[in-house]
């Protein structure tokens, strides 16, 4: 049986739209993206408050754990150059230019541009084991 073909302009669509949600959920988990924390000092008492609006809070943070660990499993399978290209590109506390990223890899603008599509289909086939991928329609109908 043959794989049918992958429509890779959507695929990567849905790539962009998946990755483009990480830094949004982190902050709503309460996972940092940088190692940096301050200190808070305060002399007031912590107390919780009670009631659905918390609850909501906690789920809402839990669900966003769940899609994090989500991605971060599909790109931690994916090749090194194809690792650093979306880490870089999506998952850091701040938005680098894709030059600034090409620079750091030691690769051209155009080269980065390609690794970075390859990237994010291969992606999308280890995210969820390969749910959101899009196929072309075939060009061939089966005689029933």
């Amino acid at each position: 049986m043959l794989l049918p073909e992958l429509d890779e302009q959507k695929c990567r669509d849905n790539a962009r739209l998946v990755l483009k949600q990480y830094r949004r959920k982190a902050r709503m988990a309460g996972q940092p993206l940088s190692n940096l924390k301050s200190p808070v000092v305060t002399d007031m008492p912590r107390s919780d408050s009670y009631g659905n609006r918390v609850e909501n809070v906690y789920v809402k943070g839990a669900d966003a754990a769940i899609d994090l660990a989500k991605m971060e499993k599909a790109v931690y399978s994916l090749c090194q150059t194809s690792f650093e290209t979306l880490y870089y590109t999506y998952m850091t506390l701040n938005r680098h230019p894709d030059y600034a990223i090409a620079g750091e890899m030691g690769v051209s603008l155009s080269a980065f541009k390609k690794y970075r599509n390859d990237a994010l289909v291969e992606f999308l086939e280890a995210y969820e084991h390969g749910k959101l991928l899009c196929y072309k329609k075939s060009r061939f109908v089966a005689n029933l």
